[in-house]
């Protein structure tokens, strides 16, 4: 069961089924002896009303478990002769009291809510405060109560707290929990309704659910303080109705909305239900649709409401919204009824305004059936017509061609005919499915007496398998109905007990035999069954019996009835002997009907005959013979096509800006031309640019383009377009379009064009970099793919790749980037001339920032002409090592000598990095060689200096070599994330804004990119939601108050969080076509900070830090305003679980174990290790609860499996004591900040250490990490105005920088990282603007 993809239903003998989504047949709970009449799910629970009529609420899907912290504090006062002691004064506090100390609270006062929980601890001191570790006893100090408390103990110090904490766990996971009634006496006043819903209210808090009730007096009842962490609630109020206006059904919308059928069959409606009052407050009455049809139920949903009248007919109400912002009621009551077609019993709203109903057969008599409204959309709310599901309804299975199933005509059978069999104690040990199987019933044979003795056998086994079962149900149902209702540990007791009596019962069924004294009517029935039997052929009894035991059906019929051996039919609905549906829950169901068709609606039996001719001979071997031909044509795979190349042209107009100071946006006509055999293979491809008022052209190959991406720019829909040129100067090529349709159609095209020139047309490769923009966009970067395409730059020599870098016509000194390093493997090749004038020159291959004085030389070689020697050296820490000369001679083989260098010659020289040194070459032959006195690995970049004249340098490196700007990153399609996060495994995780966890499925495309644009698998229904912030401004002035008139200097009185942009509610748009609003603007009263009853926020000026109650300093003030929208997309991602997540990490080395290590922090702020997650099964199998004292907020796992945390107070913490055999660490070790003014707010750990940013954008670096100190021993300060970080296992640090050249969000890599400067030396562009968010966690050397 996944919330938001299944539907709940119920059954007249009580029992609760459910449809899965993919799946097509109703699978039915567990049965603990409790029946159930009404359901409303949401979310992840189910709350019913029993057959007692009273509340259960069942919790399912929660993959961490539930847990809650009890606490008190234990208050002391000083006194000059005890010291601190609990003689307290009249005036104090209670010893042991509440957290403000108005209530006397102590571990003698505190018990469990529910027997649904249980105690996980024993009562402790609590020794974190304020994220400081407080010292034994965990006492903090104060000079009196109340006061500020400190860590430290002072002379003022009069006064003294500890806090004693305690959690419990909730373990009715999967299971139903009895909710406490509203009297001590629960049959005192039953229940006779139920509604969930409340947990969308704008405004409010997403964790908390609203629990409407209806009770047998007719009184509205809310069950209060439901949270995910806290299911059942606290406690139960009561929503006074008007008089005369009693209440017999209620349906509660996501937004908190209420609508209620009287006794009468008119409805109330709640009035003024909002995030401050979400119960409403008051109702306002809406007649029924006509006087003589009074309703009996209503549904809520989103925009619409569905009506049922007494006598089956069914309204649908016209112009309603849940969400009326407005304050005139015209939304929320709607303007008028309409009568839709047809007749139902029930029906529900699902939160996305789905329709399904429980409605008469049309085909079968006094059958009911589930149905879905069709063609429900936006534009279309009262959808198309009813569409019964096809789904396998294992009560009801056989009814379409006997009229009753198998079992129940077997339970008949068994009560009137002879019962001579004996039962065996043996049968406890087999499944009800193995009783009767395929293998035990015989063949058909042709032989007519032959094959009515094999039919009599079927027969006696049929009547010896329904009685076993009988007699197993009988005491499975009795058992489950009396110690079966215990919570937690009953189903376990009434399984055991139910086979202790079924043991005994066959131990005396082997000596007495149940007799029938009534003979005639024995021998009649018995007459009738072998008739009956002879006319069925033995196939169909076979087929169905096979049927009916795999579905569980003959099992769970026998068990349905009453107790006792005759297990006689109580039919509850007259002309009905099986049961039938009686009520649908569509409130955790946010699938319609075409995402479900496949699996709900679909015919299973023409699908299963198109299943068997797949495996039809006449099939095969056409198949085998296409195979056989596809292998003769291989010979022919290196000659050219024999069809005509053509190529395909798009043309649009549109507008375009180049970017730069005072550039604007001019009119130009945009053609893109690709060439190939056909659309599915690109070979090459242009987009020009043709301006319509000027001369400006510009033509830009497919190949050239680096990304394409939409722009974040909300005011109109535009593209930018990347080369590196452009990448190198943050100035892509913005293309404005004039409809949103247009530009995503364009952008479909530019991107399917560039990936078939690239050839990045399949998975990426396991080492991909992986990027997220403004948007949600995600990009990937893939090292294997650039080696596939072949980089005109690049060329590959031997197992090398090469690179020249152009110096032509430059003057020396010449210092260029070595975009790999200078690792083992690579070499570098120079051509220079040595000029007349040349006394020495320099070649020097350094660490760090390019320019600057004091960079480290791994490589100093020096030909010294009048010296006749060189001199080979490197610098490191400020200073010169010692010198190696070596004479200007070459021995040449021969055993001749020449001179290296000479002035007015051309040389020919080559750098070779070896395992331990480096070897020079000059002209072909070996000069000298240096031992490492540096490692060439972080060399960054070469410099020549002196007289000479360079002509040709060729870098060469073991890896493509990639220069940052010269990157492709390519759209991976639809989706909108937060934060993605790679492993060179290939488990790819992502989270959305609203924290669902998303693994990668190895597709691209999905949202608007269609056909070939888009992967054939892999691709899913996909969701988030999202919120939009504004914030009015006011400032103060004598005459008026607070207004909105404010200083020439001061920011908009409507703007961003900056305040440099204005920011209206009506210039705020949508991202794409794919969002939809979910309400109105809001005040946001969760702002951080704190605010007044009104939502203000006061501070001395514009900008200043802000506070919930105004001072007579405070001359400005703030609210936040927000609005929150929807998506509804798809794309290359599958939800995984239900939890929440608000930060996630993978191992970032790949190891030879399949099993991949994940961390994660839960939205609660509980850290969590993922279990099974392999490369097979990148989305895992469960979580496993990391427990600790504190929340957490940010997690990185470093290259050593070590595990990094950030705490919500801004603090680092390790996990230390992870071993294979304890993967989730041993204890906590906390790290201590710079100072009390930085809060750390993410961290990430790989092989050029562990990084840490803090809120004010600065980024720090953990120094002294050892074996034998693993925690580190101080942070270094690196750099500020950083967005985001990410390291792996390739000695990289990339990150997102807020601003750079006045652009922001740009992806960049950090330069001249190595042990003499571990914090690197300057930042190399990669491209921008617009990222959010990088993860180079994947990519290993």
């Amino acid at each position: 069961m996944v919330p938001g993809q299944t539907l709940f239903a119920v059954n007249s003998s009580g029992r609760l089924f459910y449809l899965s989504d993919g799946s097509s047949v109703w699978e039915e709970f567990q049965y603990l002896g409790i029946e159930f009449k009404r359901i409303s799910a949401a979310k992840n629970v189910i709350w019913a009303i029993g057959g007692d009529h009273q509340i259960y609420v069942f919790v399912y899907s929660v993959e961490v478990p539930i847990r809650a912290k009890e606490s008190f504090y234990e208050n002391e006062r000083w006194n000059p002769i005890e010291g601190f002691c609990s003689n307290l004064l009249p005036t104090d506090r209670p010893h042991f009291s509440s957290i403000d100390g108005t209530l006397e609270r102590g571990r003698d006062t505190i018990f469990l809510p529910t027997m649904a929980w249980i105690w996980e601890d024993e009562w402790h001191v609590e020794t974190l405060f304020n994220g400081i570790q407080l010292p034994i006893g965990g006492w903090t100090y104060a000079v009196d109560f109340p006061a500020e408390y400190h860590d430290k103990k002072g002379f003022t110090s009069c006064v003294r707290r500890r806090k004693w904490i305690r959690n419990r766990k909730y373990v009715a996971i999967n299971s139903w929990s009895a909710v406490p009634g509203i009297h001590k006496d629960a049959t005192e006043e039953p229940f006779i309704d139920v509604s969930v819903g409340g947990y969308d209210i704008a405004g409010g808090n997403e964790e908390e659910l609203m629990v409407w009730t209806v009770t047998v007096a007719g009184r509205v009842m809310v069950r209060q303080g439901i949270t995910d962490s806290n299911p059942e609630g606290s406690g139960w109020i009561h929503i006074p109705t008007p008089t005369g206006k009693e209440v017999s059904q209620l349906s509660v919308a996501a937004s908190g909305l209420v609508w209620a059928v009287t006794w009468q069959g008119s409805v109330l409606v709640r009035q003024g239900v909002s995030a401050l009052d979400p119960t409403g407050l008051n109702w306002i009455e809406v007649s029924s649709p006509r006087p003589e049809n009074p309703l009996s139920l209503v549904s809520v949903g989103s925009s619409i409401v569905w009506g049922v009248c007494r006598d089956g007919s069914v309204w649908f109400r016209q112009g309603f919204k849940s969400c009326d912002t407005s304050g005139s009621d015209v939304l929320i009551r709607g303007t008028k009824w309409i009568k839709m077609v047809g007749t139902v019993n029930m029906l529900s709203v699902s939160p996305n305004d789905q329709v399904f109903s429980v409605s008469p057969s049309t085909d079968i008599q006094d059958l009911r059936v589930i149905q879905m409204r069709t063609g429900v959309s936006v534009s279309d709310l009262s959808g198309k017509t009813w569409k019964t599901l096809q789904a396998t309804v294992p009560f009801q299975f056989g009814r379409t061609f006997r009229g009753r199933s198998i079992s129940q005509s077997s339970r008949r059978l068994r009560c009137s005919s002879d019962s001579s069999e004996t039962v065996s104690s043996s049968y406890e040990k087999s499944e009800p499915a193995s009783i009767i199987s395929s293998e035990s019933l015989p063949q058909a044979d042709h032989s007519g007496a032959k094959e009515k003795s094999k039919l009599h056998d079927i027969g006696e086994k049929i009547l010896s398998a329904s009685g076993d079962m009988a007699l197993a149900g009988a005491v499975g149902s009795v058992s489950r109905a009396t110690v079966g209702r215990i919570p937690v540990v009953g189903p376990v007791v009434a399984s055991a007990a139910t086979r202790v009596l079924i043991d005994e019962i066959g131990k005396l069924s082997t000596s007495e035999v149940i007799s029938n004294d009534k003979d005639e009517p024995q021998n009649l029935e018995k007459s009738m069954y072998h008739s009956t039997m002879e006319s069925i052929p033995e196939d169909n009894v076979r087929n169905e019996l096979e049927t009916e035991v795999r579905h569980g059906t003959v099992s769970d019929n026998v068990s349905s009835g009453s107790s006792g051996v005759m297990m006689e039919d109580e039919d509850e609905y007259e002309g009905s002997s099986d049961p039938q549906w009686l009520w649908v829950s569509g409130g955790s169901c946010t699938m319609n009907y075409t995402y479900v068709y496949n699996s709900w609606f679909c015919n299973r039996a023409v699908a299963e005959r198109q299943i068997t001719v797949e495996h039809e001979p006449w099939r095969q071997g056409i198949l085998s013979c296409l195979v056989n031909n596809n292998s003769l044509n291989k010979r022919y795979t290196d000659f050219e096509d024999a069809i005509e190349r053509s190529s395909w042209v798009k043309k649009g107009l549109v507008k375009y800006n180049l970017g730069g100071q005072n550039r604007k946006f001019e009119q130009a006509y945009l053609e893109l031309e690709q060439c190939g055999s056909t659309e599915n293979f690109v070979d090459f491809g242009t987009l020009s640019i043709f301006s319509t008022k000027s001369n400006f052209k510009e033509h830009i190959s497919l190949s050239e383009i680096s990304c394409v991406s939409v722009c974040c720019d909300k005011s109109a829909p535009q593209l930018s377009i990347f080369t590196p040129k452009r990448s190198k100067v943050l100035l892509p090529i913005l293309i404005r379009f004039s409809t949103e349709q247009e530009m995503e159609d364009w952008h479909s095209d530019l991107v399917t064009g560039i990936n078939g020139v690239r050839n990045t047309t399949s998975r990426p490769s396991a080492d991909s970099v992986y990027s997220v923009s403004n948007r949600g966009e995600v990009f990937v970067f893939d090292p294997h793919a650039a080696d596939d395409s072949g980089v005109e730059e690049n060329s590959v020599i031997g197992s090398n790749y090469c690179q020249e870098i152009k110096v032509a016509g430059k003057n020396v000194p010449i210092c260029e980037s070595l975009a790999n390093g200078f690792e083992p493997g690579s070499s570098v090749y120079l051509e220079l001339k040595i000029l007349e004038t040349c006394n020495n020159f320099g070649i020097n291959l350094q660490l760090g920032k390019i320019g600057a004085s004091q960079n480290d030389i791994s490589l100093h070689l020096n030909p010294r002409l009048d010296q006749d020697h060189t001199v080979l050296n490197s610098f490191q820490n400020g200073a010169w090592d010692s010198e190696e000369k070596q004479p200007l001679i070459i021995m040449m083989d021969d055993g001749s000598a020449i001179r290296a260098f000479n002035q007015n010659k051309l040389v020919q020289l080559v750098i070779k990095a070896l395992q331990d040194k480096y070897e020079i070459f000059v002209n072909g032959v070996k000069f000298a060689s240096m031992k490492y006195r540096v490692r060439p690995e972080h060399v960054s970049h070469i410099k020549v200096g002196g007289d000479v004249e360079l002509s040709k340098v060729i870098y060469s490196s073991k890896s493509r070599i990639i220069p940052p700007t010269d990157m492709y990153w390519r759209s991976l399609g639809g989706g909108h994330l937060l934060q993605v996060e790679c492993g060179p495994s290939g488990v790819v995780w992502a989270l959305s804004y609203d924290g669902t966890p998303w693994s990668y499925t190895g597709g691209w495309g999905g949202a608007h990119f269609k056909g070939n644009a888009s992967s054939p698998s892999g691709i899913y229904q996909m969701h988030d939601k999202k919120y939009f912030y504004i914030y009015e401004n006011q400032r103060w002035n004598p005459i008026t108050g607070f207004s909105v008139h404010g200083l020439p200097t001061d920011r908009y009185m409507w703007s961003d969080k900056s305040g440099k942009y204005s920011a209206t509610k009506e210039s705020i748009r949508l991202p794409s076509l794919s969002w939809q609003w979910t309400g109105d603007w809001m005040i946001d009263y969760h702002t951080p900070g704190g605010v007044d009853r009104d939502g203000w926020q006061y501070a001395t000026d514009f900008p200043a830090s802000y506070h919930d109650k105004k001072t007579f300093t405070d001359y400005v003030r703030r609210r936040r305003w927000a609005r929150r929208c929807q998506l509804s997309t798809s794309g290359p991602w599958k939800q995984i679980g239900s939890t929440r997540l608000v930060d996630v990490s993978v191992q970032p080395w790949d190891s030879a174990k399949n099993e991949v290590s994940v961390w994660a922090v839960a939205t609660n702020g509980e850290a969590l290790q993922r279990q099974g997650v392999t490369r097979d099964c990148p989305e895992g199998t469960a979580w496993t609860h990391v427990r600790s004292d504190f929340l957490f907020q940010g997690v990185t796992i470093g290259t050593d499996n070590s595990v990094w945390l950030v705490s919500s107070e801004g603090r680092v913490f390790l996990r230390q004591g992870i071993t294979d055999l304890s993967p989730s660490g041993q204890v906590w070790i906390q790290l201590q900040n710079p100072d009390k003014s930085v809060v750390f707010k993410s961290v990430s750990a790989g092989k050029s250490g562990v990084w840490a940013l803090d809120t004010a954008g600065k980024l720090w670096l953990r120094q002294g990490i050892q074996v034998q100190f693993p925690e580190g021993t101080s942070w270094a300060y690196t750099s500020d105005n950083i967005r985001s970080i990410s390291v792996g296992d390739r000695g990289d640090l990339w990150a997102i920088l807020e601003n750079q050249h006045g652009t922001g969000g740009v992806i960049v890599r950090r330069r001249g990282i190595s042990p003499a400067t571990p914090t690197g030396e300057d930042w190399d562009t990669c491209i921008g603007g617009g990222w959010k968010q990088v993860s180079i966690r994947g990519w290993t050397k």
